[in-house]
């Protein structure tokens, strides 16, 4: 398990399986009270353009969830783990 703080934001990395080369990963993300309606609104904007700019990656998948306020969870699907090594380390750091 993964964590990273940030002052808006709590990163953990729930699950990562490999499966024939292909990579997929589940993280967590909790952000700090007021800032998730901004973090929806950047990942409404970026989400569209990650699979696109990042060739190795088959699906970015963001989820909020339901009865935690502050929480969203990506599904993560890599060709391999260098797609996966040349991911961006911090995509929302500036949300």
């Amino acid at each position: 398990r993964v964590e990273r703080e940030h002052p808006q934001q709590e990163y953990s990395i729930k699950q990562i399986r490999q499966e024939n080369n292909m990579i997929t990963l589940i993280a967590k993300l909790s952000f700090k009270q007021g800032k998730m309606e901004e973090a929806v609104a950047l990942l409404k904007e970026i989400a569209p353009h990650i699979r696109e700019s990042e060739p190795g990656c088959l699906e970015y998948i963001p989820h909020t969830v339901k009865g935690e306020e502050n929480t969203i969870i990506f599904y993560e699907k890599y060709r391999d783990k260098d797609a996966l090594k040349a991911k961006p380390a911090a995509t929302l750091a500036k949300a």
